[in-house]
């Protein structure tokens, strides 16, 4: 048994997007309120000695002398903070060991201002007696703070060991974070046996020191990271490795509830170089480039009180896409749109009009234009800062008379066959359509015929950029 702690980091209130704090730095304040609710374990095990020895005497202080020295320290720290209200709940301490009281969990001291003498008082006088309800004191714990959906709510649990009353804390740990309640917690081990290393790193963050004073150290770290910020700079490559890309919508999402928490444009400071984020340090983060298509950086871990350069590879550059020439109809520019696709993969990344210019990340790209028939382009290269120019040739107009009602398509003569491109509406009256040059065949029967040599055939060539008509 090793004396651990846990934190957790519960936000009850949506955090909302990054706010410009300078011309050069963005991000969100540590002004709200932060409340911190300390898990203080007072089980049986903590009268043992740091290293687990029986002779307390021979072995050093007890844990719980240890756990309350650092923690009466911490709380020292605390009370000074205009902005930081406390609680305290401790388990462990009202049933002897005997009676297995896997509920013995109480707030003892509620929030409240300037409480911080009321918390070390009580801490001082407890004294180890029964089990570990690690699982139930955390679950209980969501219910400690008020009802204040602009505070930021902190659990610090200290404990000399696991789960001893079969909950487990590491679904109880998911199902907060899920619920928007905390965010992945902290497990600080003292010298704990390695062999115990996945009971706790499925609750949380995992570090494990291996003297009293690093535990004090770590613990300091870790509260310092609740109340304060880090900074972050996201490096856009571009194929020389240099960040000079910049002006595309960058999202941060929490790695464990993917709520989005920061949705931000990139951007470079007047020095060129990436300007710099305020992020909070407790949580890890997902990012997502929207560049076409999107870049990811999983699993992004801030440096606490530090800054942190994050370099993501998005070398960029243009496809332009315009008809040879103008079209009779300016409705059909509207109309023509290309679908592109990262060459040989499935799924449109991004439909681009005609007569426009987009960036995407260099690379391969196949293109299908939405004209009649279709036009396909395979492998279209786009290189750093440079432009891809893609021409089609402008369709021409043709214009169908239906005298009755009917049915009929539009074929297209290619590779030395003809091929169905279009389904004809059966309703009366005219029908235009848009098709790109070359030589067509219409195929219609009114619908009142009773033969098949009632068949009426026209071929049509379609010149680009010239109106025809056809009665049928």
């Amino acid at each position: 048994m090793r004396i651990l702690v846990s934190i957790c980091l519960s936000l009850l209130c949506i955090l909302g997007t990054i706010i410009p704090a300078s011309a050069q730095t963005n991000g969100i304040k540590q002004e709200k309120t932060t409340r911190i609710l300390f898990i203080f374990d007072a089980s049986g095990s903590m009268l043992e000695s740091w290293s687990g020895d029986k002779g307390v005497l021979e072995s050093g202080p007890n844990r719980m002398a240890i756990a309350k020295q650092v923690l009466i320290e911490i709380i020292d720290t605390l009370k000074r903070k205009s902005n930081v209200e406390l609680a305290l709940r401790v388990y462990g301490f009202q049933s002897p060991v005997v009676k297995n009281d896997c509920k013995d969990s109480k707030l003892c001291v509620p929030f409240g201002k300037d409480n911080a003498y009321y918390i070390k008082d009580f801490i001082k006088k407890l004294n180890p007696n029964g089990v570990t309800p690690l699982g139930y004191s955390l679950e209980q714990s969501a219910t400690d703070f008020p009802e204040d959906t602009t505070a930021r709510n902190v659990i610090i649990i200290i404990t000399d060991g696991e789960e001893a009353c079969g909950i487990d804390p590491c679904l109880i740990s998911a199902s907060l974070q899920k619920n928007r309640i905390t965010l992945k917690p902290f497990i600080i081990g003292m010298n704990i046996d390695e062999r115990l290393s996945s009971k706790f790193e499925c609750i949380g963050n995992y570090v494990n020191p291996k003297e009293p004073g690093e535990f004090k150290e770590n613990l300091s770290t870790i509260v310092k990271s609740v109340l304060t910020s880090s900074t972050i700079q996201v490096a856009l490559l571009d194929n020389l490795n240099k960040p000079t890309e910049t002006d595309v919508n960058m999202s941060f999402y929490d790695v464990v509830t993917g709520d989005l928490r920061y949705n931000i444009y990139h951007t470079l400071t007047y020095r060129g170089s990436p300007d710099t984020i305020n992020i909070e340090a407790v949580a890890s983060y997902n990012l997502t480039v929207h560049t076409i298509p999107p870049v990811e950086k999983m699993n992004i871990k801030p440096v606490i009180d530090a800054n942190s350069w994050i370099e993501v590879p998005a070398s960029q550059g243009f496809i332009q896409i315009k008809l040879s020439s103008s079209t009779i109809n300016n409705n059909i520019n509207n109309k023509l749109k290309c679908l592109i696709r990262e060459h040989d993969r499935y799924g449109t990344i991004y439909v681009q009009q005609i007569n426009s210019s987009e960036k995407y990340l260099s690379g391969l790209y196949d293109l299908e234009f939405m004209t009649l028939p279709r036009v396909q382009l395979k492998k279209v290269r786009v290189d750093q800062s440079k432009t891809t120019l893609i021409e089609i040739p402008a369709p021409g107009i043709i214009t169908l008379t239906k005298q009755q009602s009917g049915i009929g398509s539009v074929f297209y003569y290619e590779d030395n066959a003809w091929k169905k491109i279009y389904e004809l509406s059966r309703n009366t009256g005219s029908e235009t359509l848009a098709l790109q040059p070359g030589t067509y065949r219409i195929l219609y029967r009114y619908k009142s015929a009773k033969k098949t040599t009632e068949t009426i055939e026209r071929n049509i060539t379609i010149t680009s950029g010239i109106s025809v008509s056809e009665k049928l």
